[in-house]
């Protein structure tokens, strides 16, 4: 359908376009599309990854993420496999962060620059299987669509452009592999592949997707193409293993989806799969951190995704079987792109138990197998009627879709602009329990109690066992003065014993507040203060209640001792104001006004 024809407009127009005028424009659309994006805070999970993440601060630190991966200590079962081994990932967080501090504006230009780049590579291995015209379209169809915004920029999704950059180099080298192979090709088709890999494990499809390329288009360069795939393999998993004998122990909260019973996961498989296509489809209400589960088989939940889901299979099976009667020169091509969106399907359809249920991210690369097996279809259908009309139709219909996706991705830019944005928009589509606690945290400092208790309560229906969102409720009735139901529910958390983290370090730190401030007693408070240092070791507003909790029982020398302590972990003026304080006896009882000014500030 877009095929050369020197007679119709857009054959002018393309023969003109060359392909640093495609670069062009794809830059050009992709700065103005994420420019809004550009000025965006860290988000989420950024505070983990960067700000609170003290081993990116130095360059020295590099050689220790190939030197060791993380385990998660509060999820059963986890070995080799399941460990996290991300070395490039965080060795380009801490080259980003020697350069900007925890400014986020240049991990956002960084992230982008990658992300456009991507779409470049996109384009120009498109270009090997479809002409320009229609190459290029894609390739801005997948540079603008909102379901891929996130990648763009979620600072803490960095690991996903950057190992889809190594795996498109390392599959462009593949299809541009000239006969005779020099070992050159071998060499830097390993390590491209071997880089994907260390950004993120996914990078294993890329070792299957060039192969399979090879096997099915250029069998002469297979068995050196598989060379290049095990050498970048064996050296993986070598490095992986390394890493694994002396790992770091991450506590991490199993998701909902990871704590659900094996039949309940299958019963969700259906539901997931339909996210992703209709979203592709429609991608209107997108939201991040989605944990939902289905609980009980239902038309809406599982017989109508399934339903779906079987015609879009058998949408793939009616358009290979077209091919196959009628273009068979280019069934390899779909079967390939075919096989590429359905790889990377498989994988996210909880055949692993995620830290998600569904997220934006995973679509990034089997939608690049989606595109390639549409742009195929379209190539395959031919018109007899007048060839430049329809054309002409046919670019205004895509440069109209552009614009229309592009519209909706900076509006989706413009939500992640502060916390209470995103979490206000994201709660009304995502069942997830972190967002809806994080949401009702930040209702709670607006004053909007009534709202904040709605998601609270939600959450803690969603996951009881979260602890965060059973803390901020609590912390709820602290700002309502019922001060009974609070300290009910921080010592509910304390007696869950379903998980290894569950923030009974801020429980035990509520319960230390309402001691010292509303009841008055510092013994217990004290008590509580200390439980909440053994628990988190690295919780400063244990150290402060402890500090406060000594000087009101009159140990001034511990008191000091502990507000020194907290000091030289947190230089802030607070944190010295309180040392000056105890160590000149100004603090003269828990009515002191310097005792309720402590109170407050520490609550925000």
């Amino acid at each position: 359908m877009f095929d050369d024809d020197p007679k119709t407009p857009t054959r002018d127009f393309f023969t003109s376009f060359t392909n640093s005028k495609a670069i062009g424009v794809i830059v050009v659309i992709g700065l103005i599309v994420f420019f809004n994006s550009l000025s965006n805070p860290f988000i989420l999970d950024d505070n983990v990854q960067i700000l609170n993440n003290a081993s990116i601060n130095s360059l020295s630190n590099i050689p220790l993420y190939f030197l060791r991966g993380e385990i998660f200590s509060d999820i059963p079962s986890v070995n080799i496999l399941q460990m996290h081994y991300k070395p490039l990932f965080y060795s380009a967080y801490s080259l980003i962060y020697f350069f900007s501090g925890d400014n986020p504006a240049l991990f956002h230009l960084v992230q982008l620059t990658i992300y456009i780049a991507n779409s470049i590579l996109i384009f120009f291995i498109f270009s090997r299987f479809l002409n320009k015209a229609l190459s290029l379209i894609l390739s801005l169809i997948l540079l603008v669509h909102p379901i891929n915004s996130e990648v763009a920029i979620y600072i803490a999704d960095l690991q996903d452009v950057i190992f889809v950059l190594f795996g498109l180099l390392a599959f462009y080298i593949t299809i541009k592999i000239k006969h005779p192979i020099t070992y050159r090709y071998i060499f830097l088709l390993s390590f491209l592949l071997l880089s994907s890999l260390l950004s993120k494990e996914t990078g294993i499809l890329f070792l299957i997707i060039c192969l399979f390329y090879s096997w099915l288009f250029s069998r002469k360069s297979l068995k050196l193409v598989t060379v290049g795939v095990s050498i970048s393999l064996i050296s993986y998993i070598s490095l992986r293993y390394l890493a694994s004998l002396s790992p770091l122990s991450t506590i991490i909260l199993p998701s909902v989806i990871q704590s659900a019973p094996i039949f309940n996961v299958l019963l969700t498989v259906p539901k997931i799969l339909l996210y992703y296509l209709s979203n592709f489809l429609y991608p209107v209400n997108l939201a991040v951190g989605q944990e939902w589960i289905v609980r009980q088989i239902s038309f809406q939940d599982f017989y109508f995704p399934i339903l779906l889901d079987t015609l879009a299979i058998f949408a793939f099976v009616i358009c290979g079987t077209f091919l196959y009667r009628n273009k068979r020169n280019l069934l390899k091509q779909f079967i390939f792109f075919s096989l590429w969106f359905w790889l990377g399907m498989i994988i996210h359809l909880q055949i692993i138990q995620l830290d998600f249920t569904v997220a934006d991210r995973w679509f990034y690369f089997p939608i690049i197998g989606l595109a390639g097996a549409m742009g195929t279809v379209i190539t395959s259908f031919k018109y007899e009627g007048n060839k430049r009309n329809l054309k002409s139709i046919l670019v205004a219909i895509f440069i109209f879709l552009i614009l229309i996706l592009s519209i909706l991705t900076i509006i989706r830019n413009s939500q992640w602009q502060t916390p209470l944005k995103l979490y206000a928009h994201d709660a009304k589509y995502a069942e997830s329990p972190e967002i809806y606690t994080y949401y009702g945290g930040l209702l709670i400092h607006e004053g909007r109690h009534d709202e904040a208790k709605l998601y609270l309560e939600k959450s803690i229906s969603l996951d009881p066992y979260l602890g965060s969102n059973i803390n901020n409720l609590a912390k709820l009735y602290v700002y309502k003065k019922d001060f009974a139901k609070a300290k009910e529910l921080y010592r509910r958390n304390i007696r869950s014993n379903k998980r290894k983290l569950s923030h009974k370090d801020i429980s035990y730190i509520g319960l230390a507040q309402i001691e010292l401030f509303i009841d008055k007693d510092a013994q217990e408070a004290k008590k509580f203060s200390l439980l909440a240092t053994k628990e988190n070791n690295f919780n400063l507003n244990a150290l402060l209640y402890l500090a406060l909790s000594e000087y009101q029982l009159g140990e001034r020398e511990k008191s000091l001792q502990t507000a020194q302590k907290l000091y030289t972990s947190d230089p802030s003026q607070k944190n010295q104001r309180l040392y000056l304080l105890i160590k000149e006896n100004k603090l003269l009882s828990i009515s002191d006004p310097a005792y309720g000014q402590i109170f407050f500030d520490s609550e925000r």
